[in-house]
């Protein structure tokens, strides 16, 4: 294991920015040159670059850390919202529909009745007509059964 020692030259405080960059470092020296840029005085675009770039993921940390329960209550919001959204879009229609009709009515030999009581007789007499048909004496019925009969069925 490398450390660092607080006498670093820039070449080897350099060196070890860039091994941190192609992430060939252990975690002692990358905690070691956390430390090292926070104190030091010494001044080069890479340590600049490093000093962002620690900055920068040290600050996303903290970030993390100060909201975990904000981070999770938003995602809930959003599927409540979603949910309210869709169903005042599909109810909506419904409920401001106006020509919803509760008229009963029927259309007989090209007429409109719409008085109920009067649909439902005229109903009412024409299924009496169509059982009374079967009861009655059919001329062609009774012939259809007199030819089954020859026909030995």
């Amino acid at each position: 294991m490398k450390t660092i020692d607080n006498n670093m030259s820039l070449n080897a405080l350099e060196n070890l920015i860039d091994r941190y960059f192609d992430g060939e470092t252990t975690v002692e020296e990358e905690s070691a040159l956390r430390s090292w840029l926070a104190s030091t005085s010494l001044e080069s675009a890479k340590i600049d670059e490093a000093k962002a770039v620690m900055g920068f993921f040290a600050a996303q940390r903290a970030k993390q850390k100060a909201s975990p329960k904000r981070r999770n209550a938003i995602p809930l919001v959003l599927k409540v919202a979603a949910a309210v959204a869709l169903v005042v879009a599909v109810g909506l229609p419904f409920l401001l529909k106006d020509d919803v009709s509760t008229d009963c009515y029927a259309y007989i030999n090209g007429e409109r009745i719409t008085v109920v009581d009067e649909v439902e007789n005229m109903m009412i007499d024409q299924m009496s007509s169509l059982s009374g048909a079967v009861e009655s004496d059919d001329p062609i019925s009774d012939q259809l059964a007199a030819f089954a009969e020859a026909m030995g069925e």
